[in-house]
């Protein structure tokens, strides 16, 4: 029995379904000119989608100019038993850019390799049944992030030592290089 809710005329709840169950539905339309009925075949694994994933965070990764750190959580709504997984996939482009880099994982967490130095990103998650029953959900609301930017500035001897200073520098693939004068004798 699919029972409807009179407040929403268009939708009906069918109470203690079974997942990989085929189920008949007979939908009647009805006005002053007649009725008109119909059959609606389906099977419930084929119409689950969950809500979107929730918490997502999106942080720069310190000394990788080039990296966002993602984390997300699954939807309050989703049921967190063993057999009913999700998968993922994350969508993410700098903001003044219009196309979207999308990668799919099974994890809370993923991190971005390919971010633009110095540009903030826009980063949303999506959800689907790890064995690719139903749909993806929406997207989820988006975070922002930019990846990290270096911000030290060197410190120079004060001229109190004889020692020469120590310099880091830091290349375009984000490791940390010291320098250090040599003795030329």
């Amino acid at each position: 029995m699919c029972v409807q809710d009179a407040r929403r005329p268009n939708m009906c709840s069918v109470q203690s379904s079974k997942l990989w169950a085929a189920y008949q539905m007979n939908i009647t339309e009805e006005n002053p000119l007649g009725s008109r009925f119909r059959i609606l075949d389906f099977n419930v694994h084929s119409i689950v989608k969950p809500d979107p994933p929730e918490i997502l965070l999106a942080e720069p990764v310190p000394h990788a100019p080039r990296r966002l750190r993602v984390t997300w959580a699954y939807p309050s709504t989703w049921p967190q038993e063993p057999h009913f997984q999700l998968k993922f996939r994350l969508q993410y482009r700098p903001v003044l850019h219009m196309l979207w880099s999308m990668v799919e994982t099974a994890n809370l967490t993923d991190i971005i390799t390919d971010a633009f130095m110095g540009m903030e990103h826009i980063v949303q998650v999506s959800a689907r049944d790890f064995l690719d029953a139903g749909n993806w959900s929406e997207w989820s609301v988006e975070a922002r992030a930019t990846p990290w930017t270096s911000t030290e500035i060197p410190e120079v001897s004060n001229g109190t030592t004889t020692e020469e200073p120590e310099h880091q520098i830091q290349n375009p693939i984000g490791k940390v290089f010291t320098i250090v004068p040599c003795d030329p004798h």
